[in-house]
């Protein structure tokens, strides 16, 4: 396999500058914000809000789902 490219699906998403939860500096890691399992194909956010720079579930959510006039997915 060594030298061959392989192609992996997925999305990209770049956020607007006003995002809670980008543009954050943050120091070291917080394990337990997000759920061992998948929830509709997307990780859930388990946290407490706040944690991790991670203002909540429901922003959490947007980085998996497009949101008009918040992110835009390539």
């Amino acid at each position: 396999m060594r030298g061959e490219w392989r192609s992996v699906p997925g999305a990209r998403r770049d956020f607007n500058d006003i995002h809670p939860d980008m543009e954050v500096t943050i120091s070291g890691g917080t394990p337990g914000l997000v759920s061992p399992t998948l929830t509709a194909k997307t990780p859930a956010f388990v946290g407490a809000a706040g944690a991790g720079g991670i203002s909540g579930a429901a922003s959490f959510a947007e980085w998996y789902t497009d949101v008009p006039g918040t992110n835009l997915s390539a």
